[in-house]
């Protein structure tokens, strides 16, 4: 399971009663899937410490820093969501009563 750690660190954090906000990465073609984002919801409204989701839209703006370093970069062919994908994703969250920033 890939984000065993950071699953762990969730459990730790409300073990602690810590507060917290998850991010979410809105990638075209990776993470954009309603059903995803809507397991994604279900997990967050069980998590009782869980201030809001940090929604954050793929962008290009390290791509540079990639192709300086000589690396090839893995996410090259996605596209940017346009504002009204954006829009639309960040919508689906707050109608199913999520506190999104």
């Amino acid at each position: 399971m890939p984000q065993k750690h950071a699953l762990q660190f969730v459990d730790t954090v409300q073990e602690y009663n810590v507060p917290f906000y998850l991010r979410y990465l809105y990638i075209p073609g990776l993470t954009d899937d309603y059903k995803d984002i809507d397991k994604f919801i279900d997990y967050s409204k069980t998590l009782q410490n869980l201030k809001g989701i940090e929604f954050l839209p793929y962008h290009r703006i390290g791509v540079s820093k990639w192709k300086t370093l000589g690396i090839k970069y893995p996410l090259e062919d996605v596209k940017v969501p346009s504002n009204e994908k954006i829009e639309e994703a960040r919508n689906h969250f707050t109608n199913a009563g999520m506190n999104v920033i």
